[in-house]
């Protein structure tokens, strides 16, 4: 084990432990705990692009036009929620803005302030000298008035595939916020399984991603479980565009283009 600790802009204490594995790691077990568990594996065609996979991240961030959500998923993530409050309140870009238990809840002034919120949360909690905490999700999604824009996770365990260097590691991240630290917290989260309603479709998400890397290869690929049975599978050639499928119930919807991206948030 190498411990690390840092602290980022926004004042945070964060500490990492990294495990380095004694042999080369895909990420196939990784995406079949995606079939239950919310979070993501990003997958690199590009040798100097590791390939990154995590489950059980501790905190959510959801955005639905206006309106955001900052939910902890577990008790790790409810550590950090007071000092996310504390920073969003200080921030003149809410209409609207609750924060109750494990949940901040607001509405935002205008629609382009939306990148002031996310950029003010990722100074919060992601140490600008470590390029793998960050926020990962899916961003510019399009649907109904129901549908979320974008979902983020955080992560605090993550998986490094190294290409490169043919070898792999496991980061494990705790943070101290507000005196609080998630040091010796469970990681685990509640499951959001993949359930089928459909007699055609059965198989899970990730048989489903791994076929479709074979068929289309492409330079990179993503499975997300972003809960509510959703699940988003992803072959782009670049980062910011690409063939994204969206699965729920069984039901899939293929999407070419920017109508969706998978990527880090930077």
């Amino acid at each position: 084990m190498s411990p690390d600790s840092c602290r980022t802009e926004g004042g945070l204490s964060v500490h990492l432990e990294v495990e380095e594995l004694s042999s080369p790691c895909d990420m196939s077990a990784m995406a079949e705990q995606l079939d239950r568990w919310r979070g993501a594996v990003l997958c690199s065609g590009v040798a100097s692009r590791p390939d990154i996979g995590f489950v059980h991240p501790p905190l959510a961030v959801t955005l639905r036009r206006s309106h955001i959500v900052i939910e902890a998923l577990n008790a790790r993530g409810a550590v950090l929620i007071p000092s996310i409050a504390v920073l969003f309140y200080e921030l003149d870009i809410f209409a609207e803005l609750r924060a109750a238990g494990k949940r901040i809840a607001g509405r935002l002034n205008f629609a382009n302030t939306t990148s002031q919120a996310i950029d003010a949360l990722t100074k919060l909690v992601c140490p600008v000298a470590d390029p793998n905490l960050r926020l990962y999700g899916a961003f510019g999604r399009e649907g109904d008035s129901e549908t979320r824009d974008t979902v983020l996770y955080l992560p605090d365990e993550i998986l490094v595939a190294d290409h490169a260097k043919g070898t792999g590691s496991i980061l494990r991240y705790d943070f101290v916020a507000a005196g609080r630290s998630t040091r010796g917290l469970a990681r685990a989260t509640v499951a959001a399984p993949y359930v089928s309603h459909s007699a055609s479709r059965r198989d899970p998400p990730s048989e489903t991603f791994a076929r479709l890397r074979m068929v289309a290869p492409a330079a990179y690929g993503a499975l997300m479980n972003i809960g509510r049975g959703e699940f988003l599978i992803a072959t782009t050639r670049e980062m910011a565009s690409g063939r994204v499928m969206r699965m729920k119930n069984g039901i899939a919807e293929v999407r070419l283009g920017n109508a969706a991206l998978v990527s880090p948030a930077a």
